[in-house]
């Protein structure tokens, strides 16, 4: 945690200046860089590869791949979670299979490693 303080301008006539102080936690980039599960590229060399995070558009895709799991015992897939926080989406490794730098994407590794971005995109 960083304490700081600020100076709030009283908006009595006496124009008196209070200084308060308060306590903030402070999310320090080289903690998120350290982690050592941060990915740094693909993982498969076969099948689907999934590369997505917690929010609603890498949940689509996520499920679409488990109900699909579910009914036809196939396709075996690996998954990736990219921290977007980290801006992991965003490094070369992944624009190249993801242009646009969002997630989710599915890699196809039995396709030439044909990359499919945009949550709509892989539902359909």
């Amino acid at each position: 945690q960083q304490s700081a303080s600020f100076f709030l301008k009283s908006t009595s006539t006496s124009s008196r200046i209070t200084s308060r102080s308060f306590a903030t936690t402070v999310h320090r980039k080289q903690e998120a860089d350290d982690m050592s599960d941060k990915p740094t590229g693909l993982i498969a060399n076969k099948g689907l590869e999934l590369l997505t995070f917690g929010t609603p558009n890498g949940h689509k895709a996520s499920i679409l791949r488990e109900e699909i799991k579910e009914a036809y015992g196939k396709p075996d897939y690996v998954y990736q979670s990219i921290n977007i926080m980290q801006n992991i989406q965003k490094e070369p490794w992944f624009t190249e299979k993801g242009p646009n730098g969002r997630i989710p994407v599915l890699v196809d590794h039995d396709n030439g490693g044909l990359g499919i971005q945009e949550g709509a995109a892989i539902l359909s």
